[in-house]
């Protein structure tokens, strides 16, 4: 469409001759290579001890963490040469008492506690689309995300995140055992939290292909114009969730002869629907309305409206 296949100057996007300032010039043909460090350190730790307290009790403690870090990079000559920053850890600690009345009863209690965290930290680019001339929301955590088929594929700065998983467990087993049958009884209870902080897609992302739009028909041409054939936007994924768990259980292995054993069981464990501290839990009532978020569409409603427990919909107890 360019006579000579020259774009002349005036119709080259600013916009794009600043994310230009960022990527160097090819190294062979139209394709740019880059790279850019990436190093991953991990440390583990684990400790455990065992104490017999008396003829009856034995305590059994477990401490384990793992911890990783990955350093954040960003060329500021070259956003191809990038790398997020992220953190990693894993860790867990129990206890465990194990008591014995007789021969033939004991009972353990557990308590466990694990946390994950992950964490996705880049380097911030000094703008966002936004400030270079896009009009479009971006948030204070910038991210660039361009890409260029057939030519240096991807650039992307880097989301920001954070991934946090606590979960508290406690459980006791008795077991029995009479003459062919060996019967146990327990409970567990449980309960945790589940935060994500995470910007994903929420600054914008563009796709320039030249073989799927009908604009110069090369991708670079599109890019230089400002005419992408894709864009995509999010809102992130943001949530502080509380989760509850219960169950009450009973087994019978009864060893009716030598070579069969018959395994008898019964398990109650109720569910109870998460809930979140801001209340961000949609549910579908056919015709309401929601008065909660006036513009959604009809069915859809939130917590706070009529009709909608915490979690979204009641506790099933059977």
């Amino acid at each position: 469409p360019y006579t000579g296949n020259i774009i002349p100057p005036g119709q080259i996007s600013p916009i794009s001759l600043a994310i230009l300032q960022h990527i160097p010039l090819p190294t062979i043909g139209n394709t740019t290579f880059a790279a850019a460090p990436n190093n991953f350190d991990e440390d583990q730790w684990l400790l455990r001890g065992d104490q017999q307290l008396g003829d009856k009790n034995r305590l059994s403690v477990r401490w384990y963490r793992s911890y990783g870090i990955t350093p954040a990079f960003l060329d500021e000559s070259n956003y191809l040469s990038q790398n997020t920053g992220r953190t990693w850890l894993n860790q867990s600690e129990s206890v465990t008492d194990t008591h014995v009345f007789n021969a033939n009863v004991t009972n353990q209690v557990l308590f466990a506690f694990n946390r994950t965290d992950g964490n996705n930290a880049p380097i911030y680019p000094p703008k966002t689309f936004h400030d270079l001339g896009i009009n479009i929301f971006t948030d204070d955590k910038p991210q660039l995300y361009v890409n260029v088929v057939g030519y240096w594929g991807t650039l992307n700065t880097g989301d920001t995140n954070r991934f946090l998983r606590d979960e508290y467990q406690l459980t006791d087993t008795l077991r029995w055992t009479k003459g062919a049958h060996q019967i146990s009884f327990g409970g567990e209870y449980g309960k945790g939290l589940d935060d994500v902080t995470n910007n994903f897609r929420a600054n914008g992302r563009f796709t320039f292909n030249g073989g799927s739009s009908p604009f110069t028909g090369d991708s670079f041409a599109d890019f230089l114009v400002g005419k992408f054939n894709d864009f995509t936007q999010g809102a992130g994924e943001y949530r502080n969730t509380r989760f509850n768990r219960m169950s009450l259980f009973a087994q019978d292995a009864w060893k009716v002869r030598p070579r069969l054993t018959v395994d008898l069981g019964v398990r109650w464990e109720p569910f109870f629907p998460y809930t979140d501290l801001n209340a961000r839990i949609a549910a579908y009532h056919p015709g309401q309305q929601s008065t909660r978020y006036v513009n959604s569409p009809k069915g859809v409603v939130f917590v706070g409206d009529q009709g909608v427990p915490q979690g979204g919909f009641p506790i099933t107890w059977n």
